[in-house]
């Protein structure tokens, strides 16, 4: 790090903040005001560097999947970045035929969807994965929006974890396919040892299953239930002092299918932690299931 750049920045942030520190309640409330600086700082840098990726002009036609589109112009884009909102225009294309839809180039080659960036994805999914959406909807917030801008709703953030799910069903479904159909063996990522312990649950969730209009010209809903099921495998310990086997090393899969479509599901989280799953000595806990 440049010590001249660094120098600069510090006087920068006490013509702003100020700098008095005595105490360990003034320390804390001057590292407070440094991260909200250094969230604008990284704030505004994104900014500029969408200004220096310039904007996916691509020709006046492009084609893609066999269809052609055509430049109509450049459009504003406001997405979520990791600091906050990042603003720039991007090249539009609209396609040939009506059902071929638009394009945006840039967009698509950044990986941006549905207004917001893949590393803001990450880090939010990283937080609402771990505890009780608003609370960890509120820690993100504390880190990453300590100004109280560019605040992150709790709609936008179901949708992005409803999208990331999609696309992380879809690489399980590709795992499963490739153990039970093409034979291809999972690559071990933690390997246990010793005795592997199986166990799988299930409950019922409501789901809507359609909706009418009675006697009356109101809208109902027909509610029916499904079974969701978790399954957790995990390395069996032995605590000598209490004489008793307890699981640790944990890994989880969940779905909302078939006992049929869900053991497959089970079998490839296996196979994701022992080399030989038919060598290996397991133990399934079926909650009193035969």
């Amino acid at each position: 790090m440049n010590k001249d750049l660094v120098s600069q920045l510090l006087e920068y942030f006490k013509a702003t903040f100020g700098l008095s520190v005595n105490n360990a309640e003034q320390l804390f409330d001057t590292q407070r005001n440094l991260l909200e600086y250094l969230i604008g700082i990284g704030r505004e840098l994104e900014n500029r560097m969408f200004e220096e990726l310039g904007r996916g002009y691509e020709g006046a036609t492009i084609e893609r999947d066999g269809k052609r589109y055509k430049f109509v112009g450049y459009r504003p884009n406001t997405i979520h970045g990791l600091f906050g909102e990042i603003h720039y225009q991007r090249a539009y294309y609209c396609g040939a035929e009506k059902e071929a839809g638009s394009r945006i180039p840039l967009d698509e080659r950044l990986g941006i969807e549905k207004r917001h960036t893949p590393g803001f994805n990450y880090f939010l999914s990283s937080f609402t994965g771990r505890e009780a959406y608003q609370e960890s909807l509120n820690r993100f917030q504390e880190i990453f929006r300590p100004d109280g801008k560019h605040l992150v709703s709790m709609r936008k953030a179901l949708d992005m974890d409803y999208e990331l799910g999609g696309r992380l069903e879809e690489q399980r479904q590709e795992e499963i396919r490739g153990v039970f159909e093409q034979r291809t063996p999972m690559e071990v990522q933690r390997e246990i040892e010793g005795t592997m312990a199986v166990s799988i649950d299930a409950t019922k969730v409501r789901e809507k299953q359609g909706e009418y209009v009675d006697d009356s010209g109101e809208k109902k809903y027909k509610i029916g239930f499904r079974d969701a099921k978790i399954g957790a495998i995990s390395k069996v310990g032995w605590d000598s002092a209490r004489l008793e086997a307890y699981c640790t090393a944990s890994s989880y899969v969940g779905g909302i299918e078939h006992a049929d479509e869900f053991f497959p599901r089970v079998w490839v989280e296996m196979t994701r932690q022992t080399q030989n799953p038919e060598r290996t000595r397991i133990v399934f806990l079926g909650d009193g299931a035969p």
